[in-house]
């Protein structure tokens, strides 16, 4: 099993992921081989907006528990 299957449960789900100059929270909307997308919260930095990220850019993926 990779990552993108892994991940093929949470979609739906709150995630945080972790690359190595930021981190970016927000709903896994997809997840393929070699990328994933999410819907970035908003907050006072940053506007909503749909977030594609590589896998190989990615140092590491939280869950955020319900």
């Amino acid at each position: 099993m990779d990552l993108f299957q892994a991940l093929q449960v949470c979609i739906g789900l709150t995630v945080e992921i972790y690359q190595a100059t930021q981190m970016l929270t927000g709903v896994l909307l997809v997840s393929e081989p070699g990328y994933c997308t999410i819907q970035v919260n908003s907050n006072a930095y940053t506007p909503g907006a749909t977030v594609t990220i590589f896998t190989d850019q990615i140092e590491f993926i939280r869950v955020v528990p319900a």
